[in-house]
């Protein structure tokens, strides 16, 4: 191992070097391994060959000496040159080949010595870069610890399920069905091009990023769209708001815009509890804030004061001068039996803002009851068999069914994975929850 310790350090600049550190890097994190760990191996090794090589190197120079001196005890004189010819060249030819096959393994043992050097110099850069690394983590150890508690601690503040505890308030999404739907301010997909199914089985089959209000039980507030149907959000994160309308636009099936200002959490609290539009209860207009990755809790319809008042456990039966007046007719009840079939929970909103679960739903004869009122932290604990709709099986129904009008905006992970399931538009995947 002499001349192994004799080569001299690795200079800065050395080329091959690099190359060989880019290589183990690659190497290593191909393996799972760190790359100190990686060059310990490699050089345990290159080692191990330098060795055993050098063993047969020393045994194959004995030889050769060998070999000179027979051939040399045989050139004596020149009867034995004659007589012995045929074997003086043969030991000849064997001394020139044993002398090329050391060459070339000395030269082979030249390069084991420079790797294992190399390795020497990775193993002692990455035992400093650890040292370091190790100082450098008891110094921020706590800077970090705080870094991760504040971020934790944010993302805590945006969750639906904790905003909607804090500020008592149900989070919903309008899907509008009428021919002044906003499209402009969606340029990842003309929403001009879907109805009604389609913008549901969107919500529950794809996750988008959504706009969402907030309405305070016994309150004045309204939404955006003020119509009859759309979804409770049980849970989300909320990534910014504005007491009203905030503008955003979609970029994508999963981001939206809006301003940097309005990202805040403290921007999040006033966009809810709205004190320069008349205050959490009393504001009759309707704020924006932009969700990702939510959770539908149910699908709701919109219940004005001029119909029946609803009470828990009895049976409501639109007279029929109400369905002629207030929109409730054939096609209300349609609208209403398709949305049973997507496993999703229905829920009415009442002219107050407050919120019962439907059940009970009789299409024949147009009837259905309702729960007691709910608390808007109940969103986020609804009982398993409400939540059947969040199902894989049942999000990729919904998604089935709107597939070709949406597949460009879909990212191509789920896209692919859609494609290649062997149960698309499997309608046997509907359960009714009601």
């Amino acid at each position: 191992m002499e001349k192994i310790n004799a080569v001299n350090k690795t200079e800065e600049g050395d080329s091959e070097f690099d190359n060989l550190v880019d290589h183990s890097k690659t190497l290593a994190g191909e393996l799972g391994m760190s790359l100190l760990e990686l060059a310990k191996e490699k050089k345990k090794s290159r080692e191990s060959d330098f060795e055993s090589t050098q063993e047969h190197i020393e045994a194959y120079k004995k030889k050769i000496e060998q070999l000179r001196n027979d051939i040399d005890e045989l050139k004596k004189n020149i009867i034995s040159r004659i007589l012995d010819y045929k074997k003086i060249t043969e030991l000849r030819k064997e001394l020139s080949r044993d002398e090329s096959f050391v060459a070339n393994e000395e030269e082979t043992q030249q390069w084991r010595i420079k790797m294992i050097k190399y390795y020497d110099d990775i193993i002692s850069q990455e035992d400093k870069l650890g040292q370091l690394m190790d100082e450098a983590y008891k110094d921020n150890a706590n800077f970090d610890a705080k870094k991760k508690t504040e971020f934790l601690e944010d993302e805590n503040n945006r969750s639906v399920e904790t905003l909607a505890k804090k500020h008592q308030v149900f989070f919903v999404h309008d899907i509008i069905d009428a021919d002044w739907k906003p499209s402009a301010n969606n340029h990842a997909i003309n929403t001009r091009n879907l109805d009604f199914d389609d913008q549901l089985n969107i919500v529950l089959g794809l996750d988008p990023t959504l706009p969402v209000s907030t309405l305070s039980p016994n309150s004045k507030n309204r939404t955006f769209g003020n119509g009859a149907w759309g979804v409770l959000l049980g849970g989300g994160r909320i990534v910014g708001g504005e007491d009203s309308d905030a503008a955003t636009t979609a970029t994508s099936l999963t981001s939206r815009w809006i301003k940097q200002s309005s990202r805040s959490i403290e921007a999040i609290d006033d966009a809810i509890k709205r004190p320069r539009v008349g205050g959490k209860i009393n504001g009759s207009s309707y704020n924006e804030l932009v969700m990702e990755r939510p959770e539908v809790a149910g699908v709701y319809f919109k219940w004005s004061s001029n119909l029946q008042k609803l009470e828990n456990g009895v049976d409501v039966f639109l007279q029929k001068k109400d369905q002629r007046n207030h929109g409730r007719g054939d096609a209300w009840w349609d609208h209403l039996g398709g949305v049973m079939k997507t496993g999703a929970p229905l829920f009415v909103i009442e002219a107050d803002n407050n919120v019962r679960m439907v059940y009970d739903i009789n299409l024949k004869n147009r009837s259905f009851k309702v729960t007691p009122k709910y608390d808007p932290e109940n969103m986020a604990n609804m009982p398993g068999v409400y939540k059947q709709h969040t199902d894989h099986s049942f999000k990729k129904a919904a998604m089935s069914k709107v597939f070709d009008k949406v597949a460009n905006i879909i990212p191509k992970e789920k896209r692919k994975a859609f494609e290649q399931s062997d149960d698309r538009g499997n309608n046997d995947l509907y359960v009714n929850v009601h």
